[in-house]
């Protein structure tokens, strides 16, 4: 799920930004633009809840990765945080939640505004040599131990153990799977030069506390730089989660017997609009 709040204030947006760090939010972004609303969700089309109203007068939007049941809590704090109301006395702003596949809206109408400078591609992230068909964790921690060796050797990593302590301490502030037997353990680290990523599958399913409680089988290891790459990360996400809503392509996924046609598969996304 996404929370968007537009604003015209930095300030407010900025104060916001920091805030919701203390909830174990680390998954967010501002960005700018005239006319942002419009760029993001168009004529609303999807958003599942929202306070005030969209204008075209609104060139700027906070926008984080929640779980659907901090939506309300959040929303809450906005309304009586001091610091923020201190800062929004005259424009309340638009607030809406969007559930993660919209994201999607993203990439189509405001492509130009995010991460010009990195474009990720799943052609270039899925490698044979960071795919596990057969896992056998004991439980999460476990599972992204194991897949953070598939990093030990690679050049976008300078230190993989710190890497994995800190996906370990990010599934730690609340669990990254998101139900459907589907995880998207991640970390934003400094041992992090540049976007990487591993594929996992456990077929007798392993515990991340998932909402639904079924255990996991599809397990996608991301790692981004601390302070960077996050709208890259937003949108291999957001591509991820479409993708998993394809049941036949999430069947080939959970069937195939070779590492290659995994890689292939997972490499496909990149062809998905």
């Amino acid at each position: 799920m996404l929370i968007i709040v537009m604003h015209n204030n930095r300030g407010y947006l900025d104060a916001l930004s920091h805030i919701v760090e203390s909830y174990g939010i680390t998954d967010k972004t501002i960005i700018e633009h005239s006319n942002i609303g419009s760029q993001l969700i168009g004529n609303q089309a999807g958003v599942t809840f929202h306070r005030g109203q969209i204008t075209n007068k609104y060139d700027k939007a906070f926008i984080a990765i929640i779980k659907d049941n901090e939506a309300q809590q959040l929303m809450d704090m906005m309304e009586t945080d001091s610091v923020l109301t201190s800062r929004n006395s005259n424009d309340k702003g638009f607030i809406c939640t969007l559930p993660f596949q919209k994201i999607k809206m993203l990439g189509a109408g405001a492509a130009h505004l995010l991460d010009s400078a990195f474009e990720p591609k799943f052609a270039d992230l899925a490698r044979i040599d960071r795919v596990m068909l057969n896992i056998k964790a004991t439980d999460k921690n476990d599972a992204i131990k194991q897949m953070s060796l598939l990093f030990r050797t690679s050049e976008d990593i300078s230190d993989w153990r710190k890497f994995s302590n800190d996906a370990l301490e990010r599934e730690a502030l609340s669990p990254t799977a998101v139900g459907n037997e589907i995880a998207f353990p991640h970390a934003r680290s400094t041992a992090v030069n540049n976007m990487v990523f591993a594929f996992a599958r456990c077929k007798e399913g392993v515990d991340f506390g998932a909402m639904d409680s079924k255990p996991v089988k599809l397990i996608f290891l991301i790692g981004t730089p601390h302070g960077t790459q996050v709208n890259a990360y937003l949108k291999i996400l957001a591509a991820l989660n479409k993708a998993m809503l394809d049941e036949t392509f999430k069947k080939s996924l959970l069937s195939t017997a070779e590492p290659s046609k995994a890689v292939d598969l997972i490499k496909s996304i990149d062809n998905r609009k």
